[in-house]
């Protein structure tokens, strides 16, 4: 048998007899009448230690519980004798150990520590939908957990990937007010900054290649949006509209505000065979809240110390239990932000004088190869803008932003062993960016008309040809994106026989519209030929109007989802039971875009084609399954698989096989392994800008050339935009190690070491095709660490302190064969550093809480891959951007009645970015905190 075909074979192999096995031994269950987790069951348990106790308890309980062994150990518990059901005789257990219960599925629970309490909330708790541990708890249905990383439930210990879970207690720790900026300080994630996102569609001095966005994500290992997988509670979302196709989809992190996520959990490595393809580097699950009661209202402010960049946020929330056991949510959000301007911050500017290197060009006569200075501008007067072009003065450092939330979800129990939930969420998020004016190289001539004018700007001697021309009275481009996002869900979900099963079904619908105003008219330089637009001097307003153009393109991507699943105990192996996850998805996904008419017409002055408008449908399935088996009691093997399928690629399957070995209760060690085929996104296939038309090249040797009339040695090519026939799937292969260490039950240590190999890569070949569409072209490979640490040391005087740790090191990341990588480069610690840490300590006492935090990130070097330090840099020691420190305090008061005052200062030190890469304006737009030392406000109240 061809080797390259086994895996495939094997795997679906293991799908169809994961489900088959599942279906089989449900129905077996169901005939044998197993016993439900709500039923009375009588209890016999001695004293003994905790762990042993709990033991004794899922024996006879016939649910699952999942727990770190930290928390047990050393702790007993005095037993449990009598008739109870099992949630109440959990509570009971549980009620003398400060621990706590949270259900994940009607009968798998996950064992937490109770948090500390602050005097407010001793004197005024909060009602929640649990009962309290020490009481007995009701048979009703609690919020649902979804593990990333497994379709088991587990917990993070328990996993043979590494998980981090960024709780909501981190996120108010954090001070920031996205989530985009919550994610991109994450050591290990890379931040897609909307500026950034919106100059992939084009930017620079002539847009606009393609319809251009503003939205903000984040990705996992370097490795692109395409690599990264996002999940709202478990189910997949669709892609912002009018997304660069270079991307591969996008999920824009400012569509959900932070006031709505009860946790995040981030799963570094392989999860193509749990979640899908695209989940090449890891997949991202923001949970939001659900089972919370009362009221809370919420006012938060922010400027920096400069009073500029103001923020404000107002959230509100309601959360009640109703008739029959079940609850119900609704949250509000809107959050202002006003636009930080390029020219607000001194070190942001195109100009790197301030670092000893070369200075800003003013506005030059161009006479290949040299560049010569306008003579008005020979003492490079400042304050003339053609006279010093700082592009950097004109780029939006952060966008204006405006958006509105609402989100409700609503759950009821239906008989003992069912529940219903719905959902919905919608938002509307603004953001506004700002770039330079356009530029035009007008050539000339001494027959030009402009020709006596540009000459006389010219030192004695020089012949004016081309002039760079910035066009400043026409005004700076504004770019405004709008997007609308809808998330409709409906999921039942229950027990039968011992097996958790549950349905899904949803419909995630994103809208974009994009005004983009101050762009040149094709016909703006007939009024520079014909002298009616003067250079260097002031113009009419009616005359700058007929030059302006603005333009209205939109899109809207739609995701129709629907999942079934099951998971339950398969067998008894040697450790213990072997659990079994496995079912089926169905989607639809839709993408429709529609170029405003002078895009169609191509009446711009930009390099485009003409744009078209697509509307275009793909309907795909996917099969997976997944099987845990406890080899022995201190060894678990994870095998999992997943199939997917569309209209367009055959089958692609996804494998992992994982390892987690506990050699002893305090360490943990575990590999993981997995391959992943992913097929093209609707992005990928298809050239978002190209419609049939005739276009110039020099590909003489082509059998279709024409000969061109107007430039002799070119010919004629027909363009035309077609999916790309011959685009196939990429490949990638992922390997991981690591271990946890617990030494003591407040303290834990984590190191993991992963590599991730891709081919067959997407990349754009503008140089050898013309047509700016994706080819399968070549590959890259990641290496790197990660780590993180916590301790927790409590004192009945002093409080208590949290210590935390988290670092990542991207050891190298190598691209080869791509247009501009002919052969292997490693780019790792060039656009982004090597290394970052996140760390801080958070001490609390009484009604006092305060947290102390930095992000770090290292070094990177000051030129491209590609390139070489040059002498002029190396001399001054220019060659690398210096490391930072960014430190932030936050301050929380509780002691008021139903009040809570917290404070907030972001960049304490007020650090200012440095960075001395050509085109980087002076920071590094992924990492770097343009705002300077920010101080904000939050005040709560809960009823």
């Amino acid at each position: 048998m061809n080797p390259s075909r086994s895996v495939p074979l094997l795997c679906r192999g293991l799908v169809a007899a994961c489900l088959a096995f599942a279906s089989c031994t449900a129905s077996a269950a169901d005939r044998d009448g197993r016993r439900r987790p709500t039923a009375d069951v009588a209890y016999d348990i001695g004293t003994g230690s905790l762990d042993g106790v709990l033991g004794a308890f899922i024996q006879a309980s016939d649910i699952q519980l999942l727990y770190s062994p930290s928390l047990v150990r050393g702790k007993r518990s005095s037993g449990l004798k009598g008739r109870y059901r099992p949630t109440e005789a959990l509570a009971r257990l549980l009620g003398e150990q400060n621990l706590t219960a949270v259900a994940v599925t009607p009968n798998t629970y996950l064992l937490q520590p109770v948090p500390m309490r602050t005097q407010r909330e001793r004197r005024d708790p909060p009602r929640s939908a649990a009962a309290p541990a020490s009481a007995p708890a009701a048979p009703t249905q609690l919020a649902a957990v979804t593990v990333v990383g497994s379709r088991i439930p587990r917990d993070a210990f328990d996993s043979s990937v590494p998980v981090r879970v960024v709780s909501a207690e981190d996120i108010r720790d954090s001070g920031v007010s996205t989530l985009y900026e919550l994610l991109r300080e994450q050591p290990g994630m890379f931040g897609h900054h909307p500026v950034a996102v919106a100059d992939e569609g084009g930017g620079g001095p002539r847009p606009v290649l393609q319809p251009i966005v503003t939205a903000a994500s984040a990705s996992l290992y370097s490795l692109g949006p395409r690599g990264t997988l996002y999940l709202v509670d478990g189910r997949r979302v669709t892609s912002f509209g009018l997304v660069p196709q270079n991307l591969g989809g996008l999920f824009d992190l400012n569509s959900i505000p932070l006031s709505f996520i009860d946790r995040i959990e981030i799963l570094r490595g392989a999860a193509s065979a749990n979640y899908g393809a695209d989940a090449a580097a890891g997949a991202v699950n923001i949970v939001l809240k659900k089972d919370i009661h009362g009221t809370d209202l919420a006012a938060r402010h922010g400027v920096s110390s400069r009073g500029d960049a103001r923020t404000s946020e107002l959230s509100a929330s309601y959360g009640a239990a109703t008739r029959g056991g079940g609850s119900f949510f609704i949250g509000v959000d809107a959050l202002t932000r006003e636009e930080l301007p390029g020219a607000a911050r001194r070190w942001h500017t195109q100009d790197q004088g301030q670092f000893g290197l070369g200075g800003a060009f003013g506005i030059v006569a161009r006479e290949f190869p040299w560049l010569y200075p306008l003579r008005q501008c020979e003492r490079w007067d400042r304050d003339s803008p053609y006279c010093y072009l700082d592009t950097g003065r004109y780029r939006t450092l952060e966008p204006r932003m405006r958006a509105d939330y609402v989100y409700a979800h609503w759950e009821r129990p239906l008989g003992e062993s069912m529940s219903l939930e719905l959902s919905a969420r919608h938002s509307r998020v603004e953001q506004t960016v700002r770039t330079p004016p356009q530029m035009a190289m007008i050539f000339v001539t001494p027959q030009s008309p402009v020709y006596p004018e540009l000459a006389a700007q010219l030192p004695q001697g020089y012949t004016p040809h081309y002039v760079w021309y910035p066009f400043y009275d026409v005004g700076p481009i504004s770019n405004r994106s709008v997007g609308r996002t809808l998330d409709l869900a409906i999921g039942l979900r229950g027990t039968a026989g011992g097996w958790n099963w549950k349905l899904d079904l949803s419909r995630d619908a994103q809208r974009a519209d994009t005004v983009i105003s101050n762009l040149l008219r094709e016909s703006a330089l007939d009024a520079v030929t014909s002298r009616t637009y003067r250079l260097f001097g002031d113009n009419d307003p009616a005359l700058l109007e007929s030059m302006r153009a603005a333009i209205r393109p939109s899109g809207r991507d739609t995701l129709d989802s629907f999942e079934a699943s099951v998971e339950g105990v398969a067998l008894q192996a040697p450790g213990g039971p072997a659990r079994i996850g496995a079912g089926l998805a169905l989607r639809k996904e839709r993408m429709t875009e529609h170029p405003d008419p002078l895009q169609a017409q191509r009446a711009l002055y930009a390099p485009t084609y003409r744009f078209i408008a697509r509307d275009l449908e793909q309907r795909s399935a996917s099969v997976f399954a997944e099987l845990r088996v406890p080899v022995r009691p201190t060894l678990q093997l994870d095998l999992a698989a997943n199939q997917d399928r569309d209209d367009r690629f055959d089958a692609q399957t996804s494998s992992r096989v994982g390892l987690a070995w506990s050699p002893h209760e305090r360490l943990r060690l575990r590999a993981s392994f997995g391959r992943t085929r992913r097929a093209p996104t609707l992005q990928e296939l298809r050239s978002p800008f190209v419609a049939p038309e005739s276009g110039q090249g020099q590909t003489q040797t082509s059998p279709a050339c024409l000969q061109s009339q107007t430039t002799p040695g070119a010919c004629l090519m027909e363009l035309a935009a077609a999916e790309r026939a011959d685009l196939r799937p990429e490949s990638s292969r992922s390997a991981s190690i690591g271990i946890t260490f617990a030494p003591t039950q407040a303290a834990d240590l984590r190191i993991e070491h992963y590599r991730i190999k891709r081919w067959d890569e997407f990349a754009y070949d503008v140089a050898a095709r013309g047509d700016g569409q994706l080819v399968n072209h070549g590959g890259s490979e990641s290496r790197g660490w990660d780590l993180a640490a916590h301790y927790l040391r409590r004192s009945r005087n002093l409080g208590s302190f949290d210590f935390r740790l988290d670092g990542h090191y991207l050891q190298r990341h190598i691209v080869t064969g791509g247009p501009l990588t002919p052969s292997p480069v490693d780019d790792a610690g060039h656009l982004a550093p090597k290394l970052s840490v996140l760390a801080g300590v958070k001490w609390e006492y009484r009604d006092w809480a305060a947290n102390l935090s930095l992000r770090h990130f290292g070094r990177s070097r000051a030129y491209l891959a590609t390139e070489s330090c040059r002498f002029a840099r190396s001399r001054i020691g220019r060659c690398t951007n210096p490391s930072a420190t960014l430190l932030h305090l936050g301050v929380d008061y509780a002691g008021f009645e139903r009040w809570t005052i917290s404070v907030d200062v972001d960049n304490l030190g007020d650090r200012q970015p440095a960075n001395y890469l050509d085109g980087g304006y002076g920071y590094n737009i992924a990492v770097d905190d343009p705002y300077g030392r920010y101080y904000t406000l939050t005040t709560a109240y809960r009823f």
